[in-house]
């Protein structure tokens, strides 16, 4: 079973995978092909869901491959346990009995080289809360993504006759056209269809209950810079949060922030990005954005404390933990990440999508005493 605590909310999970394809658009690292993506659409579930809870990662998935994973991260990640594990969500369950167009939607964008899979906690509870959570693998930005007949592409390099930033940008602009491409796939399964490009079935209800109305994104690293970018491309995303991410800027990957936002917005960062410190952009965005936004670091994190990684992380003796993980997992206990970056981002999304009292965000509040409020 995964490591990660199950999910806290009311409802059962279930998940189901799906396989689009845009033939509108050149995929930008393969041009002579479509662009193809694989999603997680999570989602709570009827009570007493009796189809089998889903793999963490699929059996077939090669080693080779799950090394890859692993080195990416950076991290002595128990990739052969992977394939075995199985999530809290029970594969193609029917969605709970509600009224028709009432689940909020969210979307959930990895960081850089990462899989879509480990954004699995997070998502599971938003979904055990009663929201529709989709995430998304960006095919050659992902390190490996998987397809339905067992093809495996693997991350483009961003070392070649490009240049870093301008991978970023291509990057960054086929993420947000990926996004796009999921909410015009929402919108067609709202509708009665199917956009599973193998034509396989969707879990009974899925469809009938999204509402498109309400619809927020989180993203973590790159994918929390993407958030931010769909936003101001955007106008059917209604509120974002950036997981150690940033903003996108005219002199790299994204916009000018300069621009700012008239729509709600979160950073929650493993490091201070007060004024007058590193994250110039985002300084810019807060001073010209015009609607409601808070910024909030997670005291001793690191870059991956955001994520599933380290319920993937094998026992590690004392003496060397520190030092393997601490760039990336900093000192917060793994367990007490999971629960605040869960926590928070429900508030915000309970907040935005359903116009619930969220008291978490307001500058007052104290029950995590590791969330330090900067503004």
């Amino acid at each position: 079973m995964f490591a990660a605590p199950a999910p806290s909310g009311p409802h059962e999970v279930g998940s189901t995978t799906l396989h689009l394809v845009d033939e509108a658009r050149p995929d930008p690292w393969s041009p002579g092909r479509s662009r193809e993506l694989m999603i997680t659409v999570t989602y709570p579930a009827a009570p007493n869901a009796d189809t089998p809870l889903a793999r963490y990662l699929s059996a077939e998935f090669p080693p080779a491959a799950l090394r890859s994973v692993a080195v990416e991260a950076g991290l002595p990640i128990d990739v052969e346990t992977l394939p075995g594990l199985r999530t809290h969500a029970h594969r193609d369950a029917r969605i709970a009995e509600t009224p028709e167009r009432s689940l909020p939607v969210v979307l959930y964008s990895p960081g850089v080289g990462v899989p879509r899979m480990f954004g699995t906690s997070l998502v599971e509870d938003l979904a055990s809360r009663g929201y529709v959570v989709v995430s998304i693998d960006h095919t050659y930005d992902a390190q490996v993504v998987e397809f339905p007949d067992g093809r495996l592409e693997v991350a483009a390099t961003a070392v070649g006759p490009e240049e870093p930033g301008e991978w970023g940008r291509k990057a960054l602009d086929a993420r947000v056209a990926d996004s796009e491409l999921v909410l015009d796939e929402l919108a067609a399964m709202a509708g009665g269809g199917n956009p599973d490009a193998e034509g396989r079935p969707l879990p009974d209800g899925l469809g009938g209950a999204l509402d498109l109305s309400r619809v927020g994104m989180v993203g973590h690293s790159l994918g929390g810079v993407t958030a931010t970018e769909v936003m101001s491309r955007d106008a059917r995303v209604t509120a974002g949060v950036s997981l150690d991410g940033s903003v996108g800027s005219d002199a790299g990957p994204g916009v000018d922030a300069t621009a700012g936002w008239d729509r709600p917005i979160m950073l929650m960062s493993s490091r201070s990005l007060s004024p007058g410190e590193p994250d110039t952009y985002w300084n810019a965005l807060w001073d010209r954005s015009s609607g409601w936004k808070r910024q909030l670091e997670l005291t001793g994190a690191g870059h991956y404390s955001f994520t599933d990684v380290p319920a993937l992380l094998p026992p590690l003796p004392a003496l060397i933990a520190a030092e393997v993980t601490g760039p990336h997992l900093g000192t917060i206990a793994p367990g007490r990440a999971d629960e605040i970056v869960r926590t928070y981002v429900a508030a915000m999304f309970d907040r935005f999508l359903r116009n619930e009292p969220s008291p978490l965000l307001e500058y007052s509040h104290e029950a995590f005493p590791e969330v330090r409020y900067i503004r």
